[in-house]
């Protein structure tokens, strides 16, 4: 499954399709098996190497996203950015951006970008992730304890649908 990934981007950047990836990049798939046969993914991790200095997690996103809908993804995590930000769903993924972890670049959301669920950039933060089951629970925690963001996601994509969130 990750050699797939990584051929699709690779067919997409010699094709000329995608010339803003670079040539590399490095996929990671968790297979859930059962009786000793695949019954599903549980996991897709995928990093790149971009030949464009100033590509943004926007530019990147719909680079990838046909990729994560034909696939199912329902949940992306980045840290391209540095600052937090939870973004609504997007053809139902949600995508989040935690690179507040170790440099900060103040100032830098975009105020009222409609795109936006929360986002912060006063102080640094890491995301705590827990999966239990079917439920993703979130928490996002400041450099001085604060909790800047919180919730539980669902996973339910049946039929090619996803559920809601809830988050503070």
């Amino acid at each position: 499954y990750a050699h797939r990934i990584l051929q699709q981007l690779s067919d997409a950047r010699r094709s000329g399709k995608e010339p803003r990836l670079g040539p590399d990049a490095k996929s990671q798939v968790t297979v859930q098996y059962r009786s000793g046969r695949a019954v599903g993914v549980s996991q897709i991790v995928v990093s790149h190497q971009h030949v464009e200095e100033n590509l943004t997690s926007d530019g990147m996103r719909e680079i990838v996203e046909p990729l994560f809908v034909k696939r199912g993804v329902n949940v992306v995590f980045t840290g391209h950015e540095h600052f937090y930000e939870r973004i609504k769903p997007q053809k139902g993924i949600y995508y989040f951006i935690s690179g507040s972890g170790g440099k900060l670049r103040r100032g830098d959301v975009k105020e009222g970008s409609p795109l936006t669920e929360k986002a912060y950039d006063r102080d640094m933060s890491f995301m705590l992730i827990e999966v239990n089951g079917s439920q993703l629970h979130f928490q996002v925690i400041s450099r001085t304890g604060e909790t800047v963001d919180a919730g539980v996601l669902v996973h339910q994509r049946k039929n090619g649908k996803n559920s809601a969130a809830s988050g503070t």
